[in-house]
């Protein structure tokens, strides 16, 4: 059995053995002119390329009516505020009373309703309409 040994030249496996190294060094050159290209437009790296308008600060006037619209903001929390603690108020009356009311009325038995606890009921109903209405109103900023 022979052994076959063939020697092949470096050319003939690449026929242009430069071209690799030429490709590569177009490439480079392709590269750092891309990158030429981006420094001409922005000189300055640190700085943005966004436009002046699109994130000023707030002069004189807005910073002022900024000012106004947090404090009517403030304004109308505290208001709904007070509002929600005079609500939790008069939820704690309401149930107080109309516990009471429940408690006579169960005492009474068959006897008939007296004045003062018809006015007691009336009274319990008023209050139990203004919770509601306080419950339904809020105050909105603008």
């Amino acid at each position: 059995m022979q052994a076959s040994i063939s020697f092949r030249s470096v050319s003939s496996e690449h026929p242009f053995p430069w071209s690799r190294a030429l490709r590569q060094l177009a490439l480079l050159v392709a590269g750092l002119c891309g990158g030429l290209t981006l420094l001409a437009q922005n000189p300055n790296p640190r700085q943005t390329l966004l436009q002046p308008e699109a994130n000023r600060p707030p002069d004189a006037n807005q910073l002022m009516q900024m000012d106004q619209a947090h404090q009517r903001k403030s304004n109308f929390d505290a208001a709904n505020a007070l509002r929600q603690h005079q609500i939790d108020d008069e939820t704690t009356k309401l149930l107080v009373l109309a516990h009471d009311l429940k408690l006579q009325m169960e005492t009474l038995g068959d006897r008939p309703v007296s004045d003062r606890l018809l006015r007691e009921a009336e009274i319990i109903e008023a209050l139990a309409r203004d919770v509601q209405k306080k419950m339904t109103l809020t105050i909105k900023g603008s």
